[in-house]
């Protein structure tokens, strides 16, 4: 992720969203076999893995483009889910999904919205004179 996230918030200077819809979209690539072998549901593997990509920006960016935070929140993820999504009988496994994707919907929203978009990325010279142009 820091790679990607660095070279297209390099590229998009205008928007750290369109970088991260970028990565988002690489990571779902690269999540595609949890959806293949029926880990993960689409509608987790579309929103969640966005919602998830938008937190772990703001992560990245907020502690100075290191992964290290953003690799917690993933870890984290996916204890979560390994701890969680046990509680819920088969019956209710689509209810888990729908309350994961809620709370990691709602969270990506509050950040987006709490920091204007810029997700954490704090504004350097180069990009307030790309901006101004």
């Amino acid at each position: 992720m820091g790679y990607a996230q660095r070279r297209y918030q390099e590229r998009f200077i205008g928007s750290v969203l369109k970088a991260t819809l970028v990565v988002g979209i690489i990571r779902i690539i690269w999540h595609t076999p949890l959806l293949a072998y029926g880990t993960i549901p689409w509608s987790s593997y579309i929103f969640g893995t966005f919602a998830l990509q938008i937190i772990c920006t703001w992560l990245y960016n907020g502690a100075g483009a290191s992964v290290l935070m953003a690799m917690i929140a993933h870890l984290f993820s996916n204890v979560m889910t390994a701890t969680m999504r046990p509680l819920f009988g088969p019956a209710d496994d689509q209810r888990y999904w729908v309350i994961m994707n809620a709370i990691e919907f709602l969270v990506a929203l509050g950040v987006v919205i709490a920091t204007r978009g810029r997700l954490g990325l704090k504004p350097t010279n180069d990009r307030a004179v790309a901006n101004s142009e």
